[in-house]
């Protein structure tokens, strides 16, 4: 029973684990996908006379 639970443990952490991973590389690619978007409104502002 205690190993049972121990695994059951282990699953939940690694779960836990694989979804702040999955949160940390979405905040990080919609940071970059703002970052372009700011770019391009930048260079837009700069070129256009």
């Amino acid at each position: 029973m205690l190993r049972y639970k121990s695994i059951v443990d282990d699953i939940i952490i690694i779960i836990i684990i694989i979804i702040i991973i999955i949160i940390i590389i979405i905040v990080i690619i919609i940071i970059i996908i703002i970052i372009i978007i700011v770019n391009i409104y930048i260079i837009i502002i700069i070129c256009d006379p």
